[in-house]
């Protein structure tokens, strides 16, 4: 008898975005979960590529597509005609009853026509179909042979005939058939699945060929390591593999994120269009991933020794290193290009290294000091007065483990840098950002000698809720050097390393808002800093600015930013320039729907050819800002949640993370 297997599912998270139809925007919206009822599921992979390639739907309404439940044999029409990529030829005919004495659901009559035609399915002897009747193994096996090209090479009586057809060519895979049982919807994704990457048949007869044509995806199938991920130019680069384009939506059957899949070799799959729509785990090559630790000779024998205690052989002057995304050459004896601590994946041929990927951030635990101002292309950051590195906008940014955009970065913000090549003077092509802070009053202090002249520096704070927690410096002072003498009850901020360990002094924001800089820019008597007066959500307030020049300042009249306001003084430590004008804010919108009670409202995107595009975007944040657009296109004075109503046409910024952040009401509400 047949298990079915029930699953629980807990912990389900559902997006901000509410996609309509379809995709629209301009950022990657990595998926990890097409249905909420798959995740976990043993078949879950199967399921998520058939998702990305709109071959299996879920059902209407839900996130939900039932793998254990079973599946109709039109629904499995509807499946094969979508794995060959004949949907449009399947509309052209989806007005035509098909040639079966039962009736078929209209909505399928495109489906079973277009198969009847090409043979992949025939009807039962009484001259039925049967399209709402659950379809069995045998049957969607039968389907999918002669789907394939296969038909020819079946012999014998039915249904053992295609079982051990779809069991020679690579369909069954770790489906345990039984013929006539009902197939469940996960398994049909696992059929297909493994059809869409088996070789096609050709020819009839004597002329029949198992292996004749390449597998469906044989074009659209790309498989080596992941050397860049860029979701901004929305490319991957896969060793030995043109640069490939991505889609708006990538779907992962694994990985955490797109960042994840740097240094991992993976499988992508592109849709009909050449879009990566698709990766996942691919271990067909090998490939060792570990940290190098050091080189060693045995027996004659050149080994790269791992963190773990492995050894992989290589040959000098044959096997290949690059080092951060730098072009490839020879690795040498010993060779100095290679660090201790490098992250590495080694892809070995014939029990050697051929070619070694390394990777190390060669600007490590810096603080941006300085950056250039937004806008600026690329970005340059200041870090610790001693580097100036460009960021450019294809640059793999990680903010807090999460993908982020080189505008995010921050002064105060300790990163870690890995440059083209790990060469001085190129740019960043990966910045790891740790944004964390602690604060307190200070304690007391000790030092740690672990030599003579050199200790480790501990501090105690008191936090806002009592406790208090001792912190390290990040490194030991040496040479006479002493940390800072500091009196007990003193206010402390400081910025964390990614090891918690206590890297620089901050001044501590203790509030950021979006704001737009007004005319009456001038200089304090006697001090460096400014008077700037500033429209806060439609209030004229007054600050002194212990950032930025008077013709800094004045530069930025009329301008919207992020300011951040320094705890101790009161005074604006930060000023993030973000937008000027309504080129500022590329994206068109339309008010969807609007609750200014609740403070929301959701805004529908549209191209410039006022089309409705397929994204909605609900906005409930406390922390977006809204504008009138002036006639000439500037930034004019803030409005409301109340000034918009529904129907009123807006432009719009959206933060990386999905979150709108800047709304400007159009001035002329008859044309985009």
């Amino acid at each position: 008898m047949r298990v079915l297997r029930k699953r629980l599912l807990a912990g389900v998270t559902v997006a901000v975005v509410i996609i309509l139809a379809g995709t629209a925007f301009a950022s990657i919206r990595a998926i990890r979960a097409p249905f909420t009822d798959a995740v976990g599921h043993e078949f879950g992979r199967e399921i998520t590529l058939l998702a990305a390639l709109r071959i299996l739907r879920g059902d209407t309404g839900t996130t939900n597509v039932r793998p254990d439940a079973p599946i109709s044999r039109a629904e499995v029409a509807a499946v094969i005609v979508r794995m060959l990529d004949r949907e449009a030829h399947a509309n052209q005919v989806a007005t035509i009853k098909p040639p079966f004495k039962d009736d078929t659901p209209t909505w399928a009559w495109g489906y079973v026509n277009l198969a009847t035609s090409l043979g992949i399915i025939r009807g039962y002897d009484d001259g039925t179909f049967r399209p709402g009747q659950n379809v069995n193994h045998a049957e969607v096996l039968a389907m999918l042979v002669r789907a394939t090209g296969h038909d020819p090479g079946v012999i014998g009586a039915w249904p053992f005939n295609y079982v051990l057809a779809g069991y020679e060519r690579g369909i069954t895979g770790r489906v345990q058939i039984f013929a006539y049982l009902p197939a469940t919807r996960g398994e049909v994704a696992h059929l297909v699945y493994n059809a869409l990457f088996i070789k096609r048949g050709t020819g009839l007869g004597d002329r029949y060929d198992p292996e004749g044509a390449a597998a469906i995806l044989a074009a659209r199938s790309f498989t080596g390591l992941v050397t860049a991920c860029n979701e901004a130019a929305k490319t991957i680069d896969i060793f030995g593999q043109a640069r490939k384009n991505m889609a708006d939506e990538v779907y992962l059957s694994s990985h955490a994120s797109l960042v994840a899949l740097l240094n991992t070799t993976v499988r992508a799959v592109a849709n009909p269009a050449g879009a990566i729509v698709y990766i996942e785990p691919h271990e067909a090559l090998d490939v060792t991933r570990e940290v190098f630790q050091r080189y060693e000779i045995t027996g004659g024998v050149y080994y790269l020794v791992l963190a773990d205690g492995s050894r992989v052989a290589y040959t000098p002057g044959t096997t290949r290193l690059s080092v951060n995304q730098g072009a490839d050459r020879a690795l040498a004896q010993g060779d100095a290009g290679l660090l201790p601590g490098d992250r590495v994946s080694i892809t070995v041929t014939a029990g050697r290294a051929a070619f070694v990927d390394a990777f190390r951030f060669n600007l490590a635990n810096k603080v941006v000091e300085g950056k250039t101002a937004a806008g600026t292309t690329p970005l340059y950051l200041h870090l610790d007065s001693t580097d100036v590195v460009g960021v450019p906008e294809g640059a793999a940014v990680i903010l807090n483990g999460a993908l982020a955009r080189p505008a995010d970065l921050r002064v105060d913000d300790v990163v870690y840098v890995a440059t083209a090549g790990a060469q001085a003077g190129q740019p960043a092509i990966q910045v790891e950002a740790i944004r964390q802070t602690v604060s307190g009053t200070f304690v007391s202090d000790r030092r740690v000698y672990t030599e003579a002249t050199k200790f480790e520096w501990y501090f105690k704070l008191r936090q806002a809720d009592g406790s208090e927690r001792e912190f390290r410096w990040y490194q030991p002072f040496t040479g006479g050097a002493t940390p800072p003498a500091i009196a007990p009850g003193a206010a402390l901020i400081y910025a964390l390393d990614k090891e918690g360990l206590a890297r620089r002094a901050v001044a501590g924001v203790t509030s950021e808002v979006y704001a737009k800089v007004l005319p009456g820019v001038s200089t304090i008597p006697g001090s460096t800093k400014v008077r700037v007066t500033l429209d806060v959500r439609g209030t004229t307030v007054s600050y002194v600015a212990a950032t930025g020049t008077v013709t800094s300042w004045a530069a930025a009249i009329g301008k919207v930013g992020r300011i951040g306001v320094v705890a101790a003084t009161g005074e604006i430590g930060v000023w993030d320039p973000l937008w000027a004008s309504s080129a500022d804010a590329p994206h068109l919108g339309r008010v969807h729907l609007l609750d200014t009670a609740a403070n929301y409202v959701m805004i529908q995107l549209y191209d410039s050819g006022a089309a409705a595009l397929s994204q909605v975007y609900l906005v409930t944040h406390p922390d977006f800002v809204i504008y009138q657009e002036a006639a000439d296109g500037t930034i004019g004075d803030h409005v409301r949640l109340s000034n918009l109503t529904v129907g009123t046409r807006i432009r719009l910024v959206r933060h990386h993370d999905g979150r709108v952040l800047f709304i400007l009401r159009k001035h002329n509400q008859a044309t985009w």
